[in-house]
């Protein structure tokens, strides 16, 4: 059977957020056998700028991106990792999807810097909407990680959509990391809680079913949905979260304009997210319809 992840698209803007993003794209595409593909993407110039530019300002920027990317190319290159490049024009955030679909990426890494990314720069301002607009998952990192043992994993779960594609991703990364994993559902009151724990406890069952044994539960209730995932972040000690965005139909609201862009904006750690192309169960049913 083949591994699943083949090639790794890290967007790069030659700032330190694309040198953390390149850290942890290194990480797992080494894991999976992956090729690293740093991307750069170039936006087309203003007439202005064109008009009073020294000989072709496209060029010039095609040239100095290659030259940047050969730099980036030598020094992460190793025996066991190969890393490529690929340059596009276009406006960032569609040049990443386009690059991302003609490679048959199986992961795109970003880095942002908290809430200053959202305002600049081909990286930030993009994740948003690269995030939004990807069916491959894509992991944002928002600052330089203290290391890249990624061996304690928070998973938000929306029980009206289950967490099938990531625990379909989590079975190939327990094979290379066997990480501890904690289940975590906000429950919008204390009603909800019991029904909540009986939902989490069977996702549990079903990842000891894969062989991913160490697996915890947790139900937070009530508070703003995104400080409570942060929270429960910095508490925990975890290494990454990972997050399936939807709609907004959830039950515990996880509202990919809003909940999960704040996570994404301003956790400590690598948040890595996935939309799936799943409608929703009906609200009252998590024991006879529970979707996984």
């Amino acid at each position: 059977m083949e591994k699943r992840q083949k090639k790794i698209l890290v967007p790069v803007d030659f700032s330190p957020s694309s040198e953390a993003a390149i850290k942890v794209g290194k990480t797992f595409a080494e894991m999976h056998g992956a090729e690293m593909v740093l991307f750069h993407a170039i936006e087309s110039n203003a007439p202005i700028a064109e008009f009073f530019a020294d000989g072709d300002l496209a060029i010039k920027k095609t040239n100095f991106s290659h030259k940047m990317l050969d730099k980036l190319i030598t020094q992460h290159s190793t025996d066991s990792l190969t890393v490529s490049k690929m340059v596009k024009e276009g406006k960032p955030y569609k040049a990443i999807l386009t690059a991302s679909e003609e490679i048959k990426a199986e992961m795109i890494v970003m880095g942002t810097w908290g809430s200053h990314a959202i305002e600049s720069g081909m990286i930030g301002s993009n994740v948003n909407k690269v995030v939004r607009s990807a069916r491959i998952p894509v992991l944002t990192v928002t600052r330089q990680p203290e290391g890249t043992a990624f061996g304690k994993i928070l998973i938000t779960v929306d029980p009206e959509f289950g967490i099938r594609e990531l625990r379909h991703l989590l079975q190939i990364y327990s094979n290379a990391y066997n990480p501890v994993v904690e289940l975590l559902s906000i429950a919008a009151n204390e009603q909800e809680v019991d029904e909540l724990k009986t939902y989490l406890a069977k996702q549990s069952a079903a990842l000891h079913e894969q062989g991913i044994k160490d697996v915890k539960t947790t139900v937070k209730v009530g508070g703003i949905i995104s400080d409570a995932v942060l929270a429960h972040v910095k508490e925990g000690g975890h290494d990454m979260v990972w997050m399936e965005t939807h709609g907004r139909t959830g039950i515990s609201g996880w509202i990919l304009g809003s909940i999960t862009e704040e996570v994404l904006q301003y956790s400590p750690v690598p948040v890595l997210s996935l939309h799936p192309e799943r409608t929703p169960v009906a609200r009252y049913y998590y024991h006879a319809n529970s979707p996984f």
